[in-house]
């Protein structure tokens, strides 16, 4: 693009998007239940993963990463992995 073409044509200089078109909202509890589904569609072996802020084995599920994974889990009608392997 020509240097001039900015002067020439100011409109170049909009944002892409509107205020109004951006008002969606980013909520890290429904990108960790898409991302839970996508491994379940992918067969990730969740057995193998960990989250616990703590390091516990089984998870303790009152820190954080443990609250935040068992809700995915939930949210797409499925048990985790690391609960059932240590009942």
């Amino acid at each position: 693009m020509p240097d001039n073409m900015l002067i020439e044509r100011p409109e170049l200089l909009k944002p892409a998007t509107t205020p109004e078109k951006a008002e969606k909202k980013f909520n890290p509890e429904d990108m960790k239940k898409d991302v839970i589904k996508w491994g379940i569609e992918h067969e990730v072996p969740y057995y193998l993963t960990h989250s616990c802020y703590k390091g516990l084995q089984p998870p303790c599920k009152t820190c954080p990463a443990c609250v935040e994974r068992e809700a995915a889990f939930t949210a797409n009608n499925v048990t985790d992995p690391l609960i059932i392997s240590t009942k």
